[in-house]
């Protein structure tokens, strides 16, 4: 099956972003679609896409670990290089970046680690000045 993203995503602005025209981002489902369509040849690609497919046109949210999952599998199996060199830049931006925004909105943000500090001396920006005589 094939699809003419560049027919599926509607200009925004005629003016060029970055050297080409800004489309407007196609829905998860189509961008999932697109994946889909493109996983031939990949199995486990295809499983996880139509999995993800399915879920979003029955009207269920898909999990960011599948999203995430597919999204890897793609690059791994050198579908995204594959997108990227079939399709314009912009075009290639409308399919994936809803995924990733998804991905994005949902995927926990691990806790930044405090340093440990190395010696028992204090750190002089955060230290408490008031025994500095």
């Amino acid at each position: 099956m094939q699809l003419a993203t560049d027919q599926m995503a509607e200009p925004i602005s005629k003016l060029p972003v970055r050297g080409h025209r800004r489309l407007r981002l196609v829905d998860l489902k189509d961008a999932t679609l697109m994946i889909l369509t493109e996983s031939g040849g990949h199995p486990s690609l295809e499983r996880l896409a139509q999995s993800a497919y399915e879920e979003l046109a029955s009207g269920r949210k898909v999990s960011y670990l599948i999203l995430g999952d597919m999204i890897n599998e793609a690059s791994g199996k050198g579908v995204l290089r594959a997108l990227h060199q079939k399709y314009s830049a912009a075009a290639y931006d409308a399919m994936l970046m809803p995924i990733l925004e998804e991905i994005g909105r949902h995927k926990p943000v691990p806790p930044r680690r405090r340093p440990v500090p190395s010696d028992s001396s204090p750190d002089p920006l955060t230290a408490d000045i008031s025994y500095v005589r």
